[in-house]
């Protein structure tokens, strides 16, 4: 009976992750048609310069405000999936993330014209005192999400980031539209995190300002290597543009990287969505001893991940008339760069997952000491190929150093749980990259008829995919299992 039961809390742990990754990815996946709509509306309304500007100082705060939100993240996520009564750890998180923020806030506010010069960009003063703002509110509206995971509500949580999109394009757009120019962006941004706050908290409520009565010194061992990692990446992911205009490049360099950027992202909402859920779902599951369940979810991340290649491929191969056709030819010079970066998107995600599956085994100190060797490293490759090589050197430093830490953590999970990513299919999906990037080099196609050619690769790619092995026949049978129990109970 015990084993019936057991085989039972599998299937609906499995169903758990899978059906909440596709919830919370499709709903962070907004942010690719409004995030693209939001980008060629910005960029032919700005043009380069401005776009450059704005992108600065948004990649500025958004460094901030994951660094901030980052502090509990990983920790708040793991003890509240493993607590019988969450609002205490919650309401303690909560408090000092917010008190965090509003420090953080204060400290760009003094700042901003410092950073200005520094960057050789006197209109970035402005732009960051206003930005400056949404500070506290996106943290809090962070923490609300990371309440929701912990306590196994992804529907919610996948709902609160499909308000944040939408409602941001629909604010810029119209902000802009209005004659607001780069603040009426930064303004619509601040309203989005407002109505994203507002719908967390209709879904989960933990008292904000009374006493919790939960200690923090106890999250310590977690929250001091987690938030020094994670702060440590999202420095990371942005310094690329940073060195790139901080060492002699113009505006419009910084928005042609700046547009690149945005277009590399996708492989890294996988890791925003999957990497909170694995997280979650391993510290249930290791606190319960049940090692087969481990391997398992580790062994199938690995393998997702993986199948991401031969898309990345495929964006390198046409990223030209990609960047053609979103942003016009004026950025043109920015698909070099984009062809680099997606595959550098892709190491990240390794990273992420690594770091969720580490931190749920009882080892956060691990991916912090990757951080502390690779983030310096690359600090001298920049100072070594930007001069030389301008953005492409920047998008080659980034790829690089991203893929040597993916590398170090996937080493590590291997010493810790004997699992890696498995053999087959790392050789299927490279297979399949080489024929989708020689597909989409190939097959020339004039303006709009790219995509036709994207359309058709994709198939191409799904189908090579099912037919060499991927998914497993066992896989796809419970992936069928899945939608046809979610059918029944629907119509039921």
């Amino acid at each position: 009976m015990s084993s019936t039961n057991d085989s039972i809390n599998k299937e609906r742990n499995s169903a758990n992750i899978l059906s909440g990754t596709v919830r919370v990815f499709t709903s962070e996946a907004l942010i690719v048609p409004t995030g693209l709509i939001t980008t060629i509306f910005l960029t032919r309304m700005l043009g380069p310069d401005s776009y450059g500007i704005y992108g600065l100082a948004v990649g500025i705060v958004l460094w901030i405000e994951f660094s901030v939100s980052s502090v509990f993240s990983g920790t708040s996520i793991k003890f509240i999936g493993e607590s019988d009564d969450w609002k205490p750890v919650a309401t303690a998180v909560i408090k000092a993330s917010l008190l965090i923020s509003l420090l953080a806030m204060a400290a760009l506010w003094l700042t901003s014209g410092y950073i200005a010069d520094l960057l050789n960009a006197p209109k970035l003063a402005g732009y960051l005192k206003l930005l400056s703002i949404d500070i506290p509110i996106f943290v809090l509206s962070t923490e609300h999400r990371h309440v929701l995971i912990g306590i196994g509500r992804f529907r919610e949580r996948a709902f609160t980031s499909a308000v944040r999109w939408i409602s941001r394009l629909l604010l810029i757009v119209l902000l802009v539209a209005a004659g607001l120019s780069v603040e009426g962006a930064i303004i619509g941004i601040i309203g989005a995190s407002i109505l994203e706050l507002a719908v967390g908290r209709y879904y989960a409520r933990p008292p904000i300002f009374s006493s919790s009565g939960f200690k923090l010194s106890g999250l310590w061992r977690y929250v001091a290597p987690l938030f020094i990692f994670s702060m440590s990446m999202r420095l990371y992911e942005k310094m690329d543009l940073l060195f790139v205009k901080g060492l002699g490049g113009s505006a419009r360099d910084a928005g042609l990287y700046t547009a690149a950027q945005n277009l590399s992202i996708i492989p890294g909402l996988f890791a925003l969505s999957f990497a909170p859920l694995l997280l979650s779902t391993l510290a249930k599951t290791i606190s319960t001893g049940d090692s087969e369940s481990v391997l398992r979810y580790v062994r199938n991340s690995y393998r997702v991940i993986l199948m991401f290649l031969p898309f990345a491929a495929m964006t390198a191969g046409c990223s030209y008339e990609i960047i053609t056709l979103i942003f016009g030819t004026e950025y043109v010079d920015s698909a070099p760069v984009l062809s680099i970066l997606i595959f550098g998107s892709i190491a990240t995600v390794f990273i992420s997952v690594n770091s969720s599956i580490l931190t749920a085994s009882g080892k956060p100190g691990i991916p912090l000491v990757m951080a502390v060797i690779i983030v310096p490293l690359a600090v001298i490759g920049y100072l070594l190929l930007v001069p030389a090589r301008g953005m492409i050197g920047a998008a080659l430093v980034f790829t690089a150093f991203a893929w040597a830490g993916a590398f170090l953590l996937l080493s590590v999970v291997y010493i810790i749980w004997r699992v890696y990513p498995p053999l087959g299919t790392v050789c299927r999906s490279l297979l399949i990259s080489v024929v989708a990037y020689l597909a989409a080099v190939l097959w020339g196609t004039p303006g709009p008829m790219v995509l036709l050619k994207l359309s058709v690769i994709v198939v191409t790619i799904f189908a090579l995919l099912w037919l060499t092995g991927e998914p497993e026949p066992n896989e796809a049978e419970y992936v069928r299992s899945i939608i046809d129990k979610s059918i029944l109970r629907r119509n039921n």
